[in-house]
């Protein structure tokens, strides 16, 4: 170890006393912290991403997370890209409220160069010590360095950790059903009529303003003898109108209030010549956006921007950050959060039988739609005491669920393909998923990760759940 840290030292030594530094413009690299949720005593992990492949040999930089709210516990390196690197001790980022980090790829006495793929490149880990609101995590003094000499200039963005026991509003995206992102609700200053003798119809509620919005925000109330559906195929069709003359921007949703009115949240649309036709299954209010997400770390030449931009304009995913900027399309997705996604898409409501698990506690913030999504009977496979709800998902898992929101809608496919027939590592996946991955594949809901391997082991990332999730609607039948 401490010819190992000499090795870094020498090395250090001979970057920082180099005499001319030429420095690079690379706008397209973007170094990002993430978010992440919890309370007074709660640990929580916060990742550093990486995006836009840097060529380098090492990297410095330094985050500040303000020592009187936080206390800092060590980090994770990510073993792939530089996995040991050297960061502040514990005692003194308390201290100073900063942690600082260098990683170096080392090829004997000399800094090599080498392609950082796009992922996590630490996870940071802090207990939180103190109630006060949310607490920025401020990244700062960021170099990129390589062997020849140069300093590659990056883009940051900031994170933050949003504590679930504050009732701090924030601003600036739009609001969803997750407890994650508490951020850009439309405010309302009307107060709503909930006569139970009221016929159906639409009603406009006009003294709020949102951006994009096509429409005026219209309340759809269902009869007296209807009873609120507990799932979309039961849902009603309804018809927003916009003006006329309008046309189809290429990324826009329908919005619903959701959770009690609080957010805004996903509801099935297509766009008609008559208007926009809705599935309404619950007396709520709805309104049409024209919703681009400004997400940095997505780039229009990417392979998934059509379909996250898509995900994100009809609020079935969201940014990390509360400012509604960073994706991080690499980034695997755990359990717990493609369970959110399926929720907020499926629009489950209902909670019946014994949905607990040991690991997911009432303080969680997905505790409710992991309840809902086990009384669905979408987890069934999963386990029967522990769900695990911050191990990456699987393949064959993504799969196993989706074929199960599938049977859930009552949607079935004509045809069915036979496994084994399709991919050679059939024999690598789990036997129990297998009839299920023949249904996801055979909807049209997933694919192989090339002609011959479906790789059911493989983890997902955050741009290919997005994937999934467009897929999954468009083969519903609730979106264009």
């Amino acid at each position: 170890m401490k010819k190992k840290l000499s090795i870094i030292a020498a090395v250090l030594l001979l970057l920082i006393n180099m005499p001319a530094l030429v420095i690079f413009a690379a706008s397209d690299i973007l170094i990002s912290v993430g978010t992440a949720t919890g309370k007074i005593g709660d640990t929580v992990s916060v990742p550093v991403n990486i995006s836009g492949q840097p060529t380098i040999a090492g990297y410095e930089m330094t985050i500040n997370f303000g020592g009187d709210k936080l206390q800092y516990t060590g980090f994770t390196a990510n073993a792939g890209l530089f996995p040991s690197p050297m960061g502040t001790n514990a005692a003194a980022a308390n201290t100073n409220g900063k942690v600082k980090f260098i990683g170096m790829n080392l090829d004997g006495l000399s800094a090599a160069n080498r392609t950082v793929s796009d992922g996590i490149l630490l996870t940071l880990n802090f207990k939180i010590s103190a109630e006060s609101g949310d607490i920025p995590l401020e990244i700062t003094d960021v170099t990129l360095l390589t062997a020849d000499n140069s300093i590659i200039s990056v883009t940051t963005a900031n994170g933050k950790i949003l504590q679930t026991n504050s009732t701090q509003q924030t601003n600036n995206a739009p609001q969803t059903n997750s407890t994650q992102q508490t951020n850009n609700a439309p405010q309302t200053n009307s107060t709503q009529q909930t006569n139970s003798t009221q016929q159906t119809n639409s009603t406009p509620q006009t003294d709020e303003k949102i951006d994009g919005a096509l429409s005026e925000i219209v309340e759809f109330k269902r009869e007296p003898s209807e009873q609120d559906s507990k799932s979309i195929e039961e849902a009603a069709e309804r018809t927003v109108a916009v003006a006329a003359g309008t046309k189809k921007p290429a990324y826009w949703g329908v919005w619903t209030r959701q959770d009690n009115k609080t957010v805004w949240g996903f509801v099935p649309a297509k766009w008609t010549e008559k208007g926009i036709s809705v599935l309404s299954g619950t007396s709520s209010e709805y309104v049409v956006v024209e919703y681009v997400p400004k997400f940095i770390d997505v780039a229009k030449t990417a392979w998934y921007y059509e379909s996250v931009t898509i995900a994100a304009s009809k609020l079935l995913v969201k940014g990390m950050n509360t400012e509604g900027t960073i994706y991080s399309p690499e980034n695997q997705v755990t359990r717990a959060e493609f369970i959110t996604m399926i929720v907020r898409a499926l629009r489950l409501t209902e909670i019946t039988g014994n949905t607990a698990y040991t690991d997911v506690k009432s303080s969680d913030w997905f505790y409710g739609d992991v309840r809902k999504a086990k009384s669905a009977g979408l987890l069934t496979l999963l386990g029967d005491t522990e769900f695990k709800p911050n191990q990456p998902i699987l393949r064959e898992e993504m799969a196993y669920i989706l074929a199960k929101a599938a049977e859930y809608c009552k949607v079935s496919a004509s045809g069915q393909i036979i496994l084994s027939e399709r991919f050679a590592d059939t024999a690598d996946i789990d036997s129990k998923y297998i009839r299920y991955i023949e249904s996801a594949v055979n909807l049209k809901l997933m694919q192989g990760m090339s002609a011959a391997k479906f790789e059911g082991k493989g983890t997902v990332t955050r741009a290919q759940a997005a994937t999934v999730l467009v897929n999954m609607c468009r083969t519903f039948g609730w979106i264009d």
